[in-house]
């Protein structure tokens, strides 16, 4: 009983995770499908969007990207979006409002931001840079 119980508990989480997954990629194949070719994106989340993006996607976390990192830690990522030449940002609001926003460099990051795309179930955000 008690591992039936522990089951129906984390079924729920982990069903969880693979729908976000699976509306990331549905994401990705939106942007694959509406943003010019040419596009540059940024994520801080881009493992998904990365591997199944058709546009050059920029690391922003530093965890595969060490100029990303090196911005973290002067803590001037928006700056370094720009050095770059990114065009649009694709994450979750959570990293610019809450995780990565002391590192971005700027007061309100959606002043300069302009929503182009929402992803209705996970709230996945596509954002063009003003």
């Amino acid at each position: 009983a008690s591992l039936f119980l522990f089951y129906v508990g984390w079924s729920k989480n982990l069903q969880d995770v693979a729908a976000s997954q699976r509306q990331m990629l549905e994401t990705t194949q939106w942007m694959n499908d509406n943003l010019p070719e040419d596009a540059l994106l940024g994520a801080f989340n881009s493992g998904i969007q990365g591997y199944f993006s058709t546009h050059r996607v920029v690391n922003l976390d530093g965890l595969v990207n060490n100029e990303a990192l090196a911005a973290l830690q002067r803590k001037d990522v928006w700056g370094y979006m720009q050095e770059e030449g990114v065009q649009y940002l694709a994450d979750y609001d959570l990293y610019l409002r809450y995780r990565y926003k002391s590192f971005l460099g700027v007061d309100d990051p959606f002043d300069r931001l302009e929503l182009v795309y929402e992803e209705p179930l996970t709230k996945l955000h596509v954002y063009k840079l003003k």
